[in-house]
């Protein structure tokens, strides 16, 4: 056990000097936050100046922390991770004994540090503005480590055997507005059809939007929020498992398995 911490912390320090010196990704994962919060409190700032009396930033402020935390979870944990595979560096770490969960949760410490930072604008937004009292604060501390945990899992699962960054930043970047869209956080709810609404209500990240909204806007979620938090780590237990259970190291032995695969098949 002493030996698998000493491994995470080396890795953990490797990883933070790897995304420090690569500002770009750092852009990249806070970016979607940053717009998302902006373009909410500027509107809310045009509301409160006109008068009005609809709360658009309190109604959204969950979404923007679940956007942040998607952003830095599957822009900047899996496009790093298949990066280094694609360049060799995990063929390289393959050489010594190493657990893969280890190495994996190594890549996460500098991440969860960035999305604290979010976390924290949010809360002192929400403070700002009286969303919150004492009881909401920590329910909200809650869902934003099951949601943060998920999200995570789900981002080395993605990582697991993928072979080309460029493929993986693209692909992610979609995924993560994709997300915010499935949530809610685009659209007012009373436009899209039901259908629509039930289907989105299916996917985990909709779950977390749902239970970090019931704090910050006060608004009903559409099933009990512990019963969220039950489907949030659920879904966390079996991404990790698999992402753990299917990391490749190498990627030209993904490709030479893919390659077998073929001659087999056109064997037959």
């Amino acid at each position: 056990m002493r030996r698998w911490l000493t491994v995470v912390r080396s890795f953990a320090v490797i990883s933070t000097k790897d995304l420090l010196r690569t500002p770009a990704t750092l852009v990249s994962m806070g970016a979607v936050f940053i717009v998302f919060l902006a373009i909410y409190a500027l509107l809310q700032w045009s509301i409160d100046a006109q008068g009005g009396d609809v709360d658009l930033l309190r109604a959204n402020l969950g979404v923007v922390l679940m956007a942040g935390i998607s952003a830095v979870a599957l822009v900047g944990t899996t496009v790093p991770l298949v990066g280094m595979r694609e360049r060799g560096t995990l063929r390289a770490f393959a050489t010594v004994p190493l657990q893969r969960s280890a190495f994996l949760l190594g890549m996460l410490p500098i991440r969860v540090a960035i999305v604290l930072l979010e976390l924290a604008v949010v809360l002192l937004v929400a403070a700002l503005r009286g969303y919150l009292d004492g009881a909401q604060l920590l329910r909200l501390a809650v869902t934003a480590a099951l949601g943060a945990a998920m999200l995570f899992a789900v981002a080395l699962l993605l990582a697991a055997r993928a072979r080309s960054a460029e493929a993986m930043q693209q692909s992610m970047a979609m995924l993560s507005i994709l997300i915010v869209f499935a949530s809610g956080g685009l659209l007012p709810e009373e436009i899209v059809p039901q259908a629509v609404t039930a289907a989105m209500r299916v996917l985990p990240t909709t779950w977390f939007a749902e239970a970090a909204a019931a704090d910050l806007s006060g608004s009903a979620p559409f099933a009990p929020v512990p019963l969220l938090w039950a489907g949030m780590a659920m879904v966390t237990a079996v991404a990790a498992a698999l992402a753990v259970r299917r990391f490749d190291w190498d990627a030209r032995a993904g490709l030479a398995r893919r390659s077998t695969k073929e001659v087999a098949h056109a064997a037959r």
